[in-house]
């Protein structure tokens, strides 16, 4: 369990280094998560997914998603095969995507402590 302390401990430092410490620990863990996504292969995370996967409610994923959506680090976008799902992803280009490398260095360093890394491994360990 060394691991987890070392990986919120890195997230805590990102975050403090990026935006003053103005960041929740439900904002981190919507971060994680698809930073996890991203390890593992896929493009993006489903906004149900995050829901799902985390056990947060839809009102507290939707203002976590936002705060990093205004900050220039994640983009929603719907997805064109059915409107009703909106994928989270991360921004290029962007004055706040030079967090995307720092989230999914964090977030496969944790994957590769506990376990959890490479295709096999559907969902991500929050």
């Amino acid at each position: 369990m060394h691991y987890l302390k070392e990986f919120v401990s890195d997230y805590l430092e990102m975050v403090a280094s990026n935006y003053g410490g103005d960041i929740t620990v439900n904002q981190i863990r919507v971060l994680h998560f698809v930073s996890c996504h991203i390890v593992n292969g896929n493009s993006y995370a489903s906004h149900g997914a995050i829901c799902r996967g985390l056990g947060l409610p839809a009102a507290t994923v939707t203002r976590a998603v936002g705060t990093f959506v205004a900050k220039g680090v994640l983009q929603e976008e719907t997805d064109p095969k059915d409107a009703r799902r909106r994928r989270i992803s991360f921004c290029e280009g962007q004055p706040g995507s030079h967090v995307r490398e720092q989230a999914i260095a964090i977030a496969k360093r944790h994957a590769l402590a506990s376990g959890s890394f490479g295709p096999e491994s559907n969902q991500p360990h929050v």
